[in-house]
C-alpha cells in the first residue's frame, strides 16, 4: 500500500516536472530579459514637416516616459487653474484594470479561479489579467503567443511573477 502512494506521488511530481518544463522551454529567463525601447519615429522634411510616424506593430504609439515626468505633469497641471486635475486617470485605470495592482505579485490568484468557473460555465467569457500580465503579454508577444489559450495564460503568468 505504501509503496504504491510513493509510487503515484513520484508519477505525480514527474508528471507536474516535465509540464513546468515544457511551459518554460522557450521562455526568457529574467536575466536575459530587456525591455524594448521602441519608441515612435517621427519623419519630417527639411522644414520640419511630419510626413510619417512609424509606430510598433504591437502596441501603436508609444513614447518613452519616466514615472517622474508623468508625476511631474500631474503635480503642472495640479497648481495650473486652467487645468483640472487628472491624477484620477492613474486611479481609474488601475480600478478598472487590475484593483489588486498594488498588492498582487504579478497575477491575482482569485480572479484566475473565477474566470476559470465562468469560462467552463459558459456565462461569458472572463479575463483574469493583471496590468503586469498585459504588459508581459505586450512586450513578448513572439514568445508569450497572442492564442486565446490557457497554455499562453500559464506561460503570462509564470513571466509576470
Amino acid at each position: 500500500m505504501s509503496l504504491l502512494v510513493v509510487g503515484t506521488a513520484g508519477a505525480a511530481g514527474a508528471t507536474g516536472l516535465f509540464a513546468w518544463s515544457y511551459l518554460l522551454a522557450d521562455l526568457p529567463s529574467p536575466d536575459q530579459i530587456e525591455a524594448p525601447q521602441f519608441q515612435t519615429t517621427k519623419i519630417y522634411d527639411r522644414n520640419w514637416r511630419l510626413l510619417s510616424e512609424v509606430t510598433d506593430p504591437y502596441t501603436g504609439w508609444r513614447w518613452a516616459i519616466s514615472y517622474q515626468e508623468i508625476m511631474d505633469h500631474i503635480e503642472q497641471q495640479k497648481n495650473d487653474p486652467n487645468k483640472p486635475h487628472r491624477a484620477w486617470i492613474i486611479d481609474a485605470t488601475i480600478a478598472a484594470e487590475d484593483e489588486t495592482f498594488w498588492v498582487n505579485p504579478g497575477v491575482d490568484p482569485r480572479a484566475i479561479i473565477r474566470s476559470f468557473i465562468t469560462n467552463l460555465s459558459g456565462e461569458s467569457m472572463s479575463g483574469a489579467s493583471t496590468i503586469t500580465q498585459q504588459v508581459v503579454r505586450l512586450l513578448y508577444p513572439e514568445k508569450i503567443g497572442t492564442e486565446r489559450t490557457y497554455r499562453r495564460k500559464l506561460r503570462e503568468a509564470i513571466m509576470a511573477i
